[in-house]
């Protein structure tokens, strides 16, 4: 052999014994004609031991307890086998058939990686994984004995509730009405809560609070240099509810213009970033909700009645709390509770203040019931609530 081509397999030999990786060469007659220490040692045995061997008597002996290299050879194609090693470790190999001018394999090249620490691992995740599912499943079970998460004392409105909770399994549209403040927003995230979408964040739209010229940027995205400011492509928020629930708050509130291009999208149930030239379809569940007459809207011209039926599919009109007096306590003690849990406070209610707060009108519904109740639990002292630390405005009612 030429000294050049003697010193280039000298070369190929030295890297090959510094492999990470172990490397067995069998030749034509299956014979070991190279090992390097890394693979001797995944086997427990010494290089010596083994070169001039065939992989059969290798195998007699208890050097492998399974062989890739024997597939190679009989089926010409490469393989790869999971083995245990002599010294207990999980070892891959991969087997590769080289073939000379005839087509009859001449050599075959073994690869072997220790993986016993990623098989470990990956055990250990699949482990993770199913004691996750299984924590799922509890708090899933904990969710279906849950029937009514809302105060709902009245008659009235433990039928609404309940109703809410019969139609969250579904998909169709579902129109809040009610006066301001008497619970929508919670009614909407029950109904989602109870829905097959929970896992996703609910996300709320407030049509009354996003300016009319940015509203269509708002609900449907928009693509880079679209308008004068967008730098970057931004996903609305039919595309941010993607397999969730899109709450449109104070629909009533939304211009014909716009009204038009959230039908298009509620029919076609795709959408088209601003500036953008595809469409992207969306899975989203709508829960629509106003403190307007939207029949009279429809009547008068400003509400397309198209829209309406789209989303008046199912309707629950929720009753103002001065029609439902029976759950004014209920909520205080709730929100009372709740307060005093994050100001670190321990309060309770006189009988003359809860006597108040029962024949009151509240006309601000829920929420004036819930901003006083907080009110009142960060500013007093007290260890009882009573009617003499009301502030003037509501003492006077």
């Amino acid at each position: 052999m030429p000294e050049k081509q003697t010193c280039r397999v000298e070369q190929l030999r030295a890297a090959l014994d510094h492999s990470f990786d172990g490397v067995w060469i069998y030749d034509e007659k299956q014979r070991v004609i190279y090992v390097n220490e890394t693979a001797a040692k995944y086997n427990n045995t010494q290089v010596d031991a083994v070169l001039g061997r065939t992989w059969s008597e290798l195998q007699a002996q208890g050097t492998f307890k399974g062989s890739a290299a024997s597939v190679a050879f009989q089926k010409k194609r490469p393989s790869t086998q999971e083995l245990l090693s002599n010294t207990g470790r999980r070892i891959l190999c991969t087997a590769t058939p080289i073939f000379d001018s005839t087509g009859k394999v001449c050599l075959v090249v073994t690869n072997v990686r220790d993986f016993t620490e990623l098989f470990e691992l990956t055990e250990t995740l699949h482990e993770k994984n199913t004691l996750i599912r299984k924590y799922r499943q509890q708090i899933e079970n904990l969710r279906q004995q849950i029937t009514l998460p809302l105060v709902a004392k009245n008659q009235e409105m433990k039928k609404l509730v309940e109703t809410a909770v019969h139609i969250a399994n579904t998909d169709v549209s579902v129109l809040l009405l009610g006066e301001s403040g008497v619970g929508k927003n919670e009614l909407a995230r029950l109904i989602h809560r109870h829905s097959s979408r929970r896992d996703r964040e609910m996300i709320i739209a407030n049509c009354g609070a996003i300016p009319a010229t940015l509203l269509e940027a708002e609900f449907f995205g928009h693509e880079r240099g679209a308008f004068t400011g967008a730098n970057s492509a931004r996903p609305g928020l039919f595309e941010m509810a993607e397999g969730s629930t899109l709450m449109l708050d104070e629909i009533g509130e939304l211009e014909l213009s716009m009204q038009v291009k959230l039908l298009r999208v509620l029919q076609e149930k795709r959408v088209r970033r601003l500036g953008g030239r595809k469409e992207i379809a969306v899975d989203v569940r709508i829960v629509a909700a106003t403190n307007r007459d939207l029949q009279a809207m429809v009547r008068e011209g400003t509400f397309r009645a198209d829209l309406f039926y789209r989303l008046n599919v199912i309707r629950i009109h929720i009753p103002p709390l001065r029609q439902r007096r029976e759950d004014v306590l209920p909520l205080a003690h709730q929100f009372l509770a709740r307060f005093c849990g994050e100001y670190e406070k321990n309060l309770t209610f006189s009988p003359r203040l809860l006597a108040f707060l029962e024949r009151y009108d509240w006309p601000g519904n829920v929420r004036e019931l819930e901003n006083l109740v907080e009110r009142l639990a960060i500013t007093v002292q007290d260890p009882i609530i009573d009617l003499g630390h009301l502030p003037p405005e509501d003492a006077a009612g």
